[in-house]
C-alpha cells in the first residue's frame, strides 16, 4: 500500500549536495486516524517511517529495502487536529548501501530524527 497522495502529498521537494528536503501535507481525516486513536488522533510512528521509505523511492526512482535503523527516535506527537504540514530532510550520506539521516520537523519543532541504511534494488 502507498501512503502517497493518499495519507499524504508532497508540497515541494529540493535537491541539495547532501540529499533533499521536502515539505509535506498529511490529509487529517484519513482512516487510519480512526483507529489510532479514537478522539486523541496521533500519526502512527511505523507511518512515519513508511513515508520515509516511499520518499526515498520517489526521489531516487529506485525501489528500496530496509537495512537496519541504528537511530528512531520519536520526538514529539503528530496530532493531525494540530499539525497537518511537516518538513522532512534527508542527508544522503553513503550512497552505496544507502546510509541515511532523517530530521522530521513541524512549527513546534523536531518530531522524529532517524538514522538508516536501505539497500538500493
Amino acid at each position: 500500500m502507498t501512503l502517497l497522495n493518499d495519507f499524504y502529498e508532497i508540497l515541494s521537494l529540493e535537491s541539495s549536495s547532501e540529499g533533499f528536503s521536502c515539505k509535506l501535507r498529511l490529509q487529517n481525516e484519513h482512516i487510519i486516524y480512526q483507529g489510532h486513536f479514537p478522539g486523541f488522533p496521533v500519526t502512527p510512528g511505523v507511518i512515519q517511517l513508511q513515508i520515509v521509505h516511499e520518499l526515498l523511492e520517489f526521489y531516487l526512482e529506485k525501489k528500496v529495502v530496509l537495512g537496519s535503523l541504528t537511530d528512531c527516535k520519536f520526538l514529539h506527537i503528530l496530532d493531525p487536529r494540530k499539525t497537518t504540514e511537516l518538513d522532512l530532510e534527508i542527508k544522503i550520506v553513503r550512497k552505496e548501501n544507502l546510509l541515511i539521516h532523517v530530521t522530521g520537523i513541524t512549527e513546534g519543532g523536531p518530531f522524529l530524527k532517524l538514522r538508516g541504511n536501505y539497500i538500493v534494488k
